[in-house]
């Protein structure tokens, strides 16, 4: 069942944990450093969405531990993990996401 209380712990945690991601990726972490910046956020996340809910941040692991819930288990990482992203990003690298774009693939810089 929903409550407010399950939403923001679940969108916290996740936040954090899309957040130490991001910085892994936007920094382009290799190795150890990368490993530890991942799950640092990852468990930090966890910790901290479990102060309010079962810390679950992720919508597969609510759905095999039968914490199922739209609002909640769902709504919850969906929201923290766009926000965490898009946080590191206008912050961090100055509201673009040139850099990350410029990366992709088969995409061509402007001169």
């Amino acid at each position: 069942h929903y409550t407010g209380r399950l939403l923001v712990a679940e969108a916290v945690g996740t936040f954090i944990f899309a957040f130490g991601w991001a910085a892994a990726a936007g920094q382009k972490f290799q190795g150890f450093k990368l490993a530890a910046t991942v799950g640092g956020a990852f468990a930090l996340g966890i910790l901290v969405a479990s102060l309010g809910s079962n810390g679950l941040i992720n919508p597969a692991i609510a759905l095999a531990t039968r914490s199922w819930g739209w609002s909640t288990y769902i709504a919850g990482p969906v929201i923290g993990g766009i926000v965490g992203v898009n946080a590191y990003y206008m912050f961090f690298n100055g509201g673009s996401w040139a850099s990350v774009v410029g990366n992709v693939k088969g995409s061509k810089k402007k001169k």
